[in-house]
């Protein structure tokens, strides 16, 4: 018997062994879509024409003694005269006990072409458009403490831990230096005569992918794709901020995870903005197996804005369990300020704004997706 559970054990420890390359494939999922808007898709690196930095941190079920914190900043700005749009992107990412560690740097760029629709349907008669067209090109490594981790070999069913030092061989701290590299593309029309605009988009990321291991393995990480679909109702028509009524769907999905969000925001002001959304596997699936119900709210102060979610989360953990998770991001806008001129005049930013007349970019509307 005691042969018997000794091969168990090596063969538990053998299975962890070749399953952990794989286990890691997944990125993590964000609520505050505003404020993500270059994790979702690269199409959106310099979309509001100017200059503008931002940051957000995730700290997912808080009371877990596992932590899974992820943190993301970005700086991006708009070359009007070219139409072009130029991004950087920093991303740390930790799961488990502080023992496994993503960190990666991207290069984004985008081009945003403007138009307007024909003389068909009225509600699009003449309305203008813009169809922009992103790549990301990143580089990153993840880290392991392989010290803090306990292995089968360490264990006993009857006594618990009973080993300090486990059979395992010291493995690398790191895996390799992976390059990486997403495409995405996004379209965006004003309708009707109230201001109104609909905007939709997808993205792939790790479309090579890029092989990523500590056991200097073929193991590849896998595609996430990412899609969306909002339709932006005007509530206030003639006023230089307009109120909006958002109805939107946000789908993530990589490997075997992948989730729907159903979101709705409204600006009970000029400068505050409130949601809730909805989130889980499978949206058409009528069940009570969903990942998330999530409350949020963005406030512009000048230049600055700042914006807030918290998930409650999974229902058969339980918030006690849990403590939901927290998202906190803020956005910093440059006014005026833009990443090329040339040696003329930049030409007016029709191709970052679909109402440039009536829209006051002091108005953190300009960040919606």
């Amino acid at each position: 018997m005691v042969r018997l559970r000794l091969y168990a054990r090596h063969i538990v420890l053998v299975a962890t062994i070749l399953i952990a390359p794989t286990a890691f494939g997944q990125d993590p999922a964000f609520s505050l879509f505003n404020i993500n808007q270059l994790y979702l898709n690269p199409a959106f690196a310099g979309g509001t024409g100017e200059i503008s930095a931002g940051a957000n941190a995730r700290a997912q079920w808080t009371s877990v003694p596992s932590r899974f914190q992820t943190n993301m900043a970005y700086v991006t700005g708009g070359c009007p005269n070219w139409n072009l749009g130029l991004g950087l992107r920093l991303y740390d990412d930790t799961e488990g006990e502080g023992y496994m560690r993503n960190t990666n740097a991207a290069a984004l760029v985008a081009i945003h072409l403007p138009g307007r629709f024909g003389r068909g349907l009225d509600a699009l008669r003449n309305k203008k458009f813009i169809w922009s067209f992103g790549m990301q090109f990143a580089v990153g490594q993840r880290r392991l403490d392989w010290e803090d981790l306990v292995f089968s070999d360490q264990l006993d069913p009857y006594l618990g831990m009973y080993v300090n030092q486990s059979q395992v061989n010291p493995q690398n701290e790191t895996s390799n230096m992976v390059f990486d590299v997403g495409v995405g593309s996004r379209f965006r029309f004003s309708f009707g005569k109230r201001g109104s605009h609909v905007s939709l988009g997808v993205a792939a990321f790790h479309v090579n992918k890029p092989v990523e291991s500590f056991f200097n393995m073929e193991t590849r990480l896998l595609p996430r794709y990412t899609a969306y679909f909002y339709t932006h109702f005007q509530t206030s028509k003639y006023t230089n901020k307009p109120h909006y009524l958002s109805i939107g769907w946000v789908m993530d999905h990589q490997q075997v995870l992948q989730t729907n969000t159903l979101n709705v925001n409204y600006d009970v002001m000029s400068n505050l903005m409130l949601g809730m959304a909805y989130r889980k596997k499978y949206i058409v699936v009528f069940d009570d197996d969903f990942d998330s119900f999530i409350l949020s709210f963005m406030y512009t102060l000048g230049p600055l804005t700042l914006g807030y979610s918290y998930d409650f989360t999974l229902p058969n953990l339980g918030i006690e369990n849990t403590a939901g998770t927290h998202e906190i991001g803020l956005i910093y806008r440059f006014k005026d300020s833009y990443l090329c001129k040339g040696r003329r005049r930049p030409r007016s930013i029709d191709c970052y704004d679909l109402d440039i007349k009536n829209a006051d970019r002091s108005d953190w509307s300009v960040w919606r997706p």
